[in-house]
């Protein structure tokens, strides 16, 4: 079932910059169909995944990360990441940030327009993907949103943050790194916009079963 993500940027500069820096060959994988491979490649390396024990295998194309997901008929689902799954402990976050995603099927992704670039929209595509990719079968509609008025305000971007009643992802550039739950909000933290690819990117490997 085709998942809904609307992006609603305040400028064309920044649509673009969300276009160049996600619609990378990694960061669509999950959304294109037919990409399921009976043979890996000849260059992977193994990672087991200390949550179910699993091996799973990955590739490393640029110093982006190719993992081959195991499927029941013996091939592979191939997904993108920006995160070496070898440093999957160095972005760690509560256990239960996966269940909370898991049950809600309407999320709000939300990021301060005032504080922002646009690898802050890569974050949330990185985990959208992988949300899309552990909810196939059931309906969730991703709503991207603002924790606070833009300026100027863009009345067409809804206001959700951790002090709303909604589910709410909030993407902060941040003095602290990490990733917290507030009431019924997960917030991921960083000093940095690629670090929170990379939390980003974590909590989308749990999301599959691999940690």
């Amino acid at each position: 079932m085709k998942k809904k993500f609307k992006i609603s940027s305040t400028d064309i500069i920044t649509f673009f910059t969300i276009f160049i820096l996600s619609s990378s060959i990694f960061g669509l994988y999950n959304f294109k169909e037919g990409e399921n491979s009976q043979e890996l490649p000849e260059y992977v390396f193994e990672y087991i995944s200390n949550s179910n024990n699993v091996t799973y295998y990955f590739e490393d194309i640029d110093n982006n990360f190719l993992v081959y997901l195991p499927l029941s008929n013996g091939q592979y689902y191939k997904a993108g990441y920006r995160l070496d799954p070898r440093e999957i402990t160095n972005y760690a976050y509560p256990n239960e940030v996966i269940n909370k995603i898991n049950s809600n099927k309407k999320i709000y992704l939300s990021a301060n327009p005032n504080n922002f670039d646009g690898k802050v929209n890569v974050a949330m595509l990185q985990l959208v993907n992988s949300i899309s990719l552990s909810t196939l079968g059931r309906d969730v509609d991703f709503v991207e949103s603002f924790t606070e008025d833009a300026n100027p305000i863009n009345p067409n971007i809804p206001i959700r943050s951790c002090k709303s009643n909604d589910f709410v992802i909030e993407f902060n550039l941040a003095k602290n790194n990490g990733v917290f739950i507030k009431n019924n909000c997960i917030q991921i933290n960083s000093t940095t916009s690629d670090n929170l690819i990379n939390y980003a990117d974590s909590i989308g490997y749990g999301l599959v079963g691999i940690n």
